[in-house]
């Protein structure tokens, strides 16, 4: 397999494994809808077989699948309608909004470093860790500005948006959290592009304010760690 990213007709192949494990994971969606057969939970294992499978490197697969990931990624493109829809809930409640999703950003975040210490975990992990909750191209910036391997932020923040994905929605549910604004609010700030996209199958008002908290945490997560990490380490 040392060939793979050279020829160029393996460039479809990496795209026909993309869309079917997709549309494959979409059936099953519909078919059994849950939150852990959420579509970008379950499309990912079974291109992580194949690639294991058939000894191909992820490089080669990225190459492969360039169409796709050259894309713009929808959780920051699809929120526009949605939110123009609900603008007056979201004027509504954007004190208190913006209130709860600083005191999710910044718990979120202690309590990933103080879980980190108690556990015993190394050092090095801290920073990869308080910067979990937002998606996972800023992750990737932040890293080298906390002192972080950018991979491993890479590795948690996509960690963190499938966990939410999937338990979120029974966590939300066994607290008696209904309104849809305060859930898309709690999958937005916690976890990030992938919890939106579980906010937006629940509802568009979900959806919107998913969206909105997702980069809203995203700014405040930017701008704490280099200051709030020294404190809390």
């Amino acid at each position: 397999w040392q060939w793979w990213p050279n020829p160029p007709w393996l460039f479809y192949p990496a795209i026909v494994l993309t869309l079917a494990s997709y549309a494959a994971a979409r059936v099953l969606n519909v078919r059994y809808p849950a939150p852990p057969t959420n579509p970008v939970v379950t499309a990912v294992p079974p291109v992580i077989g194949v690639l294991l499978l058939c000894e191909i490197d992820y490089p080669a697969y990225l190459r492969g699948a360039s169409l796709i990931s050259a894309l713009p990624p929808p959780a920051p493109v699809a929120p526009p309608l949605p939110l123009y829809r609900h603008r007056a809930t979201l004027r509504r409640y954007a004190a208190s909004a913006l209130a709860g999703l600083a005191a999710g950003a910044l718990s979120a975040m202690a309590a990933a470093v103080l879980l980190a210490q108690w556990l015993a975990l190394g050092a090095t992990l801290h920073p990869a860790l308080a910067i979990k909750s937002v998606t996972a191209p800023i992750a990737v910036q932040l890293g080298p500005l906390v002192a972080a391997e950018p991979g491993l932020c890479a590795v948690f923040a996509i960690a963190t948006g499938m966990t939410g994905a999937v338990l979120g929605p029974w966590v939300l549910d066994a607290l008696a959290i209904r309104d849809p604004v305060a859930r898309g609010l709690a999958y937005g700030t916690i976890s990030h592009g992938i919890g939106t996209a579980q906010a937006a199958a629940e509802g568009a008002l979900q959806g919107a304010v998913s969206g909105v908290a997702m980069g809203c945490a995203a700014v405040i997560v930017s701008l704490l760690p280099p200051r709030l990490l020294p404190w809390l380490v």
